[in-house]
This record gives structure tokens, C-alpha cells and sequence, in this order.
């Protein structure tokens, strides 16, 4: 698990090709947001991979905050030719989620498992 002072908790776990990361916490604070798409981005990068199962199941409530975070994250993963699977978000979030990143594609999941299954790119090298 990485807890970062930036503001919140993350647990990572690398496979063949992909990673995945666990937000555990987050910092609800808007007079300095912390800078979560950077820092996930940056993970990407030090593993040398652009493949990312992302589970939010510990986001009660989609902000405007988080769209955006996810947003920028999934614009970026997308020019690398890569791929943002985000699980773990309720109905209300998910549709929240896909609202605010109409130009992107968000591939949004009950689950870990569920991504994993129905996308075949993870667990394979890129």
C-alpha cells in the first residue's frame, strides 16, 4: 500500500502488461485538491505500461474534482494507445462518470473481476 501526503491512499498491484490500482482514500479538500490523474499517470509511467485497472469502490460521490481527474487520466492513457478500466463505482457514479467525459471513452465496471474478464488485453504484454 502507498499512502502518499498528497492526499490519498492508494494499493498497487502489477501484472503482465497492466497495473491496478486501489483508491483507499481520498482527501475531499477543494481549496487544494490533491493531484490524483498526475500521480496515477506517473505510476503508469515507472512501470512502463499505459494499461490501468483503476478501482474507485471508495469514491462515495463523483465530483466535479474526480470527473475531471479521470477525464485527463483516461485522455492521456488513450494517446499512449492504452487502457483505463475503472470498477468499483455505483450506477449514480458511473453515469455521473460518463456524463462528464462525453469525449472520451470510459470503460466503467461493477468490479475488478468483471474488467478483467471482459477485457482481453489485461494480463497480456503490450
Amino acid at each position: 500500500m502507498l499512502e502518499l501526503d498528497q492526499g490519498f491512499e492508494l494499493e498497487i498491484g502489477r501484472g503482465p502488461g497492466s497495473l491496478s490500482v486501489k483508491v483507499n482514500k481520498l482527501r475531499r479538500d477543494t481549496s487544494n485538491p490533491p493531484p490524483l490523474a498526475e500521480s496515477l499517470w506517473a505510476l503508469l509511467e515507472q512501470h512502463f505500461t499505459y494499461r490501468m485497472l483503476l478501482d474507485l469502490g471508495a469514491v462515495k460521490e463523483m465530483d466535479d474534482y474526480l470527473v475531471d481527474q479521470m477525464f485527463q487520466l483516461s485522455k492521456r492513457v488513450h494517446e499512449h494507445d492504452g487502457t483505463l478500466h475503472i470498477c468499483g463505482l455505483s450506477e449514480r457514479n458511473q453515469q455521473v462518470l460518463r456524463d462528464g467525459c462525453h469525449e472520451e471513452a470510459v470503460s466503467c465496471y461493477r468490479n475488478s473481476e468483471e474488467a478483467t474478464k471482459d477485457c482481453r488485453c489485461f494480463g497480456r504484454p503490450k
